[in-house]
């Protein structure tokens, strides 16, 4: 009998499988690993953006270059259309603020969703109106047809098309009453003051 026990004892052993060996890394071993992937990630970064501050430096030694050769009437004149051009990219900012905002007021005024303003404005205050109207017919013919699609599927309920109970209401069951009291209302009216 011992020897089954050994047999079971060294099978029991025998099913275990093989633990796989971890790798340890010692808090040293990490440290350099992440040290190394921040210096690539570094390393790249500055190779892109050295070669960014390269060309805006070309660029701006260029532009040195070709305002040193201008006279100063030139210099004047340019930077003029310089200062012209912002201003007119401000004005159009400006003008497209004050479109938005008349938008936004012109949809409030027609309980209309705001969400709709970038798609209804115009170029103008009369385009924006007509584009508003328009959408505003079309949102209430929609509604229109929804509701009559709604309504003719119902036929409505009328005291002369529904016959009038034989019993009286103190015959009646409260459910019947209910019922009664919910599908005909005028009928539940007048039995109610037969009593």
């Amino acid at each position: 009998m011992s020897e089954e026990v050994e047999n079971q004892t060294e099978t029991v052993e025998n099913t275990e499988e093989p633990k796989k060996e971890e790798k340890k890394f010692s808090r040293d071993d990490i440290a350099k690993m992440v040290n190394a992937q921040v210096d690539k990630i570094k390393n790249d970064l500055e190779s892109k953006y050295s070669k960014q501050l390269e060309q805006v430096k070309a660029e701006a030694l260029e532009e040195g270059e070709r305002r040193a050769k201008m006279t100063a009437d030139e210099k004047a004149e340019e930077d003029r259309k310089r200062r012209e051009l912002e201003f007119e990219r401000r004005e159009k900012e400006l003008e497209l603020r004050e479109r938005k905002a008349e938008t936004r007021d012109l949809l409030t005024n027609a309980g209309l969703p705001l969400s709709f303003v970038s798609q209804l404005m115009g170029k103008d205050s009369e385009e924006t109106q007509r584009n508003i109207n328009e959408f505003q017919k079309i949102v209430n013919q929609q509604v229109q047809n929804e509701l009559h699609k709604k309504a003719a599927g119902k036929v409505p309920n009328t005291s002369s098309s529904s016959p009038a109970p034989q019993k009286k209401l103190s015959d009646m069951t409260l459910d019947e009453q209910m019922a009664l009291y919910h599908e005909n209302p005028q009928a539940f009216q007048a039995l109610q003051n037969n009593k």
